[in-house]
């Protein structure tokens, strides 16, 4: 079956840009309706389309009324070879597609396999790595794609973090290990990924010229129960290098900060909020401390929310009519004055059904 989406704009929609739109909720204004973001796995958009008949995925996302877009700068540097089904990327970490299936679709997740430097012995050692250098991308595509687009669109940009790139590096176990209980390595693995980010991102707004409204950061230092590290390690080894990079971003720019993190991460919040951080992303609100009528209470006049609609169970198992239910309360519970981004907690992946990512923007 073939299910066409009205391309008649709802009513008022077109009071505002999507660029006006974002800006509104992330200023704590209302908006004429919540803004709405989602990002597809290949195998969703794919499934997406040929249900919609959607063309490509432009067309999809114009269709579903997602109010932001993002640009990259290309890749025109080299990798290591693929080897035993295993794909490296300019990091030098290894990952490795896992297939799974259910009744109505087939999906892939890439997930790492190997990290160089998961048996690096000195600081020495990290520093002589191989570390991929900003100069691999060419930062003319960013304007060239964002033209286009910026007038209407909430433009957005990068994908930096330094927790999860720097145990992509040494390994989950390894890394979590040293940040508590020796870590001069994983301080030294971290300044080198901030370093690299820091020049590549400032490049980026560089050759953009004001086209990008919002730098995307991410880091999962969430768990469904809590933090996958202690508050207080947190505040001693990471928040001060996540504070220096967005203050020179924002020194130089002025652009937004989004800021991903999976799980139950309210005891930081606050510190999200001082360092800088506009729009905290994805409110994962099966997770520990994150309910949303907390979060709006506490939150909800210094930071803008992005998320809350259930990738676990809701979005895959529920139906179209529970799916609209939750994006209503949501909508109603954390777009109270705006400072709301509808989105799903998770890029969209194969197991979830068309009609529920329909009624999502329905």
């Amino acid at each position: 079956m073939q299910y066409r989406l009205s391309r008649k704009p709802c009513k008022d929609s077109r009071k505002m840009t999507s660029k006006e739109r974002v800006l509104a909720a992330i200023e704590h204004r209302m908006p004429d309706r919540c803004p709405r973001n989602a990002g597809f796995t290949s195998d969703s958009a794919v499934r997406m389309m040929a249900y919609t008949g959607a063309s490509g995925i432009e067309e999809l996302r114009q269709m579903l009324g997602i109010d932001i877009r993002s640009v990259y700068p290309s890749f025109h540097g080299k990798v290591r070879s693929s080897e035993n089904g295993v794909n490296f990327d300019e990091w030098g970490i290894g990952r490795k597609s896992v297939k799974f299936e259910g009744e109505g679709y087939t999906g892939a997740y890439d997930e790492i396999v190997f990290s160089p430097l998961a048996e690096v012995k000195s600081v020495d050692e990290v520093l002589n790595y191989s570390w991929p250098n900003p100069d691999w991308w060419n930062y003319e595509t960013v304007a060239y794609s964002a033209k286009p687009l910026a007038k209407s669109y909430w433009i957005t940009s990068g994908a930096y973090s330094i927790f999860e790139r720097s145990w992509y590096m040494m390994g989950m176990e390894r890394f979590l290990t040293d940040i508590f209980c020796d870590p001069e390595i994983p301080l030294a693995v971290m300044d080198k990924i901030l370093e690299f980010y820091t020049e590549q991102t400032l490049r980026i707004l560089k050759s953009a010229d004001g086209l990008i409204d919002q730098i995307d950061t991410a880091d999962d230092i969430g768990t469904q129960r809590g933090m996958l590290i202690s508050p207080k390690v947190w505040r001693e080894h990471i928040k001060p290098r996540q504070a220096k990079f967005i203050s020179t971003i924002k020194s130089a720019y002025p652009v937004k900060i989004w800021y991903h993190c999976c799980g139950g991460i309210a005891p930081i919040i606050p510190d999200l909020i001082e360092i800088g951080v506009d729009i905290l992303d994805p409110i994962q609100t099966l997770a520990e401390g994150m309910q949303p009528e907390i979060l709006k209470e506490k939150f909800g006049c210094e930071i803008c929310f992005h998320g809350g609609i259930d990738t676990q169970q809701l979005l895959p198992y529920g139906t179209p009519e529970d799916v609209r239910k939750e994006v209503t309360r949501l909508i109603d519970i954390l777009g109270r004055d705006g400072g709301y981004i509808s989105a799903p907690t998770h890029i969209i992946q194969a197991d979830v059904p068309p009609e529920n990512v329909i009624a999502m923007f329905s």
